[in-house]
């Protein structure tokens, strides 16, 4: 049986880039929340300021130290955030993405303090059973505050506003997109087109009766994460924890037969860009 695109589509897929999110609403329901945001409105603020003071609490001096060292900015400490949470409202350490991923000490840091110090609302399935989630991408920013005697500790600087943030993302960065939509400038668009394509080209792709052989009886949600490298080919994809060895072998096969694309562009020069892209199987 071929896999089809529209209504009776067995794997629905959206790409989002990492400041963005989209709920599943369709035998999904309620979204990934922190506890301690279950009630508030601004869930992007709330998250922010809890995780914010958080890490401020729990880095220690010589991991702050390693991160300025890293980013060479002696006032500023900039940490960019987001993961997804497992079933069992732990956070995945191997999609766990943050601005220090070639420093796996200092993630395996951020990846403890948030597996023992938060819970998690859980979003649900039609059995009533948690699904993966994902938060939004957190830019966590600190003022740095060094001591007469040579001590840093940090403190945590107010979210920026919704606009500001957009403003920011779409200052000098540029997503991959497919070449019939090297035209188009808008971010959203660039997403929604390399999402379209990425959709179309997985249904006609994946080999559905792996689903069926693997008796999936509820709607189960996988993540991968990709890397389209500077000559726009997907480089890297990683699965999210799972118990379906099956479907994640396929998924990376048909991710990374994704044709080539046009990279990604910041300050005007080609740049390889990872995505997070979220699986709904039903």
């Amino acid at each position: 049986m071929k896999l089809k695109v529209m209504k009776r589509t067995y794997i629905v897929i959206l790409i989002f880039l990492s400041c963005s999110i989209y709920a599943q609403k369709k035998k999904i329901y309620g979204k990934l929340k922190l506890a301690p945001c279950e009630n508030e409105g601004n869930l992007y603020n709330c998250s922010y300021n809890y995780l914010g003071k958080l890490f401020e609490e729990k880095l220690s001096e010589k991991t702050i130290t390693d991160f300025l060292d890293y980013k060479k900015n002696p006032d500023t400490l900039k940490l960019g955030i987001n993961f997804i949470v497992n079933e069992q409202g732990k956070p995945d350490r191997k999609l766990l993405n943050t601005e220090f991923n070639s420093l796996a000490n200092a993630n395996d840091t951020i990846y403890d303090i948030l597996k023992n110090n938060v819970s998690f609302i859980m979003p649900l399935n039609e059995c009533s059973m948690a699904v993966k989630g994902s938060l939004p991408r957190l830019e966590l920013q600190y003022k740095v505050i060094r001591s007469d005697n040579n001590k840093i500790r940090i403190v945590l600087i107010p979210p920026l506003s919704k606009e500001e943030r957009k403003k920011k993302a779409t200052r000098s960065y540029l997503g991959a997109v497919p070449k019939f939509c090297k035209e188009v400038k808008s971010s959203k668009e660039r997403r929604d087109c390399l999402s379209n394509f990425t959709k179309k080209h997985i249904a006609k792709n994946f080999k559905t009766k792996l689903i069926k052989k693997e008796g999936l009886m509820c709607t189960y949600r996988l993540y991968a994460k990709i890397r389209i490298d500077k000559n726009g080919v997907v480089d890297r994809v990683l699965v999210s924890e799972n118990k379906y060895k099956t479907l994640e072998e396929e998924i990376v096969r048909v991710i990374k037969s994704l044709p080539k694309v046009m990279p990604g562009i910041k300050d005007g020069n080609p740049k390889s860009v990872l995505y997070t892209i979220p699986i709904v199987i039903k």
